[in-house]
């Protein structure tokens, strides 16, 4: 019986690596390397493409301050699409193991955009309305407590648990606040956080030598390139139902857990028992 749950969990986590896997890659090719674009510069059909999708893409490039870019593209700093909040300076006394709100933290970060629900903590002290997140919400780690810098700029979007919609967040956590005209590109950005390029940005603004501090400054002044409307809501089409299923996996295996850990003590203690053909 344990085993069948694990085994399940297992499955939900290889199932989320391939569709997670397949979100990044459909992003890299269409706005990092602009296949679709040098495709149609040597006169081929882009590829896995309908017609309609690839008509949206331009034949040429043009200079930016980012270098050669999709012609018509245009070029954005993520200072322009929103403010970073930094999230509650929390103290120790105010944490508890249940009760109060959950709160979103630097364990919650695993360096790959995947967002760990198993460390949410719960926080019962004071705190403002500044320090609250929805689900949805993106959020970035501005702190690494290791000096390899797999966590320091990694984004993760924050998801409903278990009906639970909003939640705090820590000091060491940027909150994006997106601009009323610029909401719509979240999901593109956490997408563009996720890029070796920015990687390697973040980790050489990173300060401090046993704290690492990712500042303000080192997401306002990144540059993106930015497509036009109808390819960003070509986009949102194709990766909504992926990272739909993502979710609904977590979901399900978080549940799986909690039944597996339940059952675990009651059948070691004779509780419950298993038995062939016993359908209790």
């Amino acid at each position: 019986v344990l085993g069948a749950l694990d085994d399940k969990i297992e499955l939900n986590r290889r199932m989320n690596a391939t569709l997670e896997a397949m979100a990044r890659a459909l992003f890299q090719s269409w706005f990092v390397d602009f296949d679709p674009v040098r495709a149609k510069l040597d006169g081929r059909q882009p590829v896995g493409m309908d017609a309609t999708t690839a008509e949206m893409f331009p034949a040429a490039f043009q200079n930016s301050s980012l270098g050669p870019i999709p012609n018509g593209w245009s070029v954005r700093d993520l200072g322009a699409m929103a403010d970073f909040d930094k999230g509650l300076s929390y103290k120790g006394e105010g944490l508890a193991d249940e009760g109060g709100m959950p709160m979103v933290n630097l364990g919650c970060f695993t360096g790959r955009g995947i967002f760990n629900a198993d460390r949410v903590k719960r926080y019962k002290g004071d705190y403002r309305r500044r320090h609250v997140v929805r689900a949805g919400d993106l959020v970035i780690a501005n702190t690494d407590m290791t000096q390899n810098r797999v966590i320091i700029g990694s984004p993760a979007l924050v998801p409903e648990l278990n009906g639970t919609k909003e939640f705090l967040f820590t000091h060491h956590v940027f909150a994006a606040r997106f601009r009323a005209d610029s909401e719509i590109w979240r999901r593109y950005v956490y997408f563009t956080l996720l890029k070796p390029e920015f990687r390697e940005i973040a980790e050489g603004f990173s300060t401090g030598t046993t704290v690492l501090a990712l500042p303000r400054d080192g997401l306002a002044n990144y540059s993106l390139c930015l497509p036009p409307m109808p390819l960003l809501h070509a986009f949102e089409k194709h990766v909504s139902p992926m990272l739909a299923a993502v979710e609904a996996n977590r979901a399900q295996s978080r549940t799986l857990a909690t039944l597996r850990d339940t059952l675990l003590p009651k059948l070691l203690n004779g509780e419950v028992s298993v038995s062939k053909g016993d359908s209790t």
